[in-house]
């Protein structure tokens, strides 16, 4: 009886050992990217409004674009966004800098992660407010949050 119960403290004591080591393994995140990295001729920043989900037909949005050389606004219909009117201004290398720099202060890519299922359905009554850095053609930060969820999320 003595052998059994030497054997079941044993393996007791390797199973809780194994347990603590790995309750502290955690999945490494990587922090958010330094927006003022991307302050080149290929980065753009944008921010894309959509309202309330309705009909595909109501269903409308506002889209600002800011690069090194312009700032564009577009206006957005349906749930595919199609760009219905457009509106382009002309940007400096020293105004986006500037605009890079705030927008770093005020934690344009950082996040919390949460799972929805569709960034559309979580706030069917107000809007959803989508937030893109992009280099070239690589997506670098793509968040969004709506009134509901005050931080941003990863999508």
């Amino acid at each position: 009886m003595r052998f059994f119960l030497t054997i079941f403290f044993v393996v007791a004591v390797v199973i809780l050992t194994i347990f603590l080591i790995t309750r502290g393994v955690h999945k490494v995140v990587n922090p958010p990217p330094n927006v003022n990295n991307y302050n080149n001729s290929t980065s753009s920043v944008s921010q894309t409004t959509i309202g309330a989900v309705v009909g595909e037909e109501k269903r409308a949005g506002v889209q600002i674009i800011i690069s090194q050389s312009t700032r564009t606004i577009n206006a957005l219909s349906g749930y595919e966004e199609t760009v219905t009117n457009t509106s382009t201004t002309a940007n400096t290398p020293a105004a986006y800098q500037v605009f890079l720099q705030s927008i770093q202060q005020a934690g344009f890519t950082s996040n919390r992660v949460i799972n929805p299922t569709n960034k559309f359905a979580v706030c069917p009554l107000g809007s959803t407010f989508q937030y893109e850095l992009t280099d070239g053609s690589k997506t670098v930060s793509n968040l969004w949050s709506t009134p509901v969820v005050l931080s941003r999320v990863i999508l």
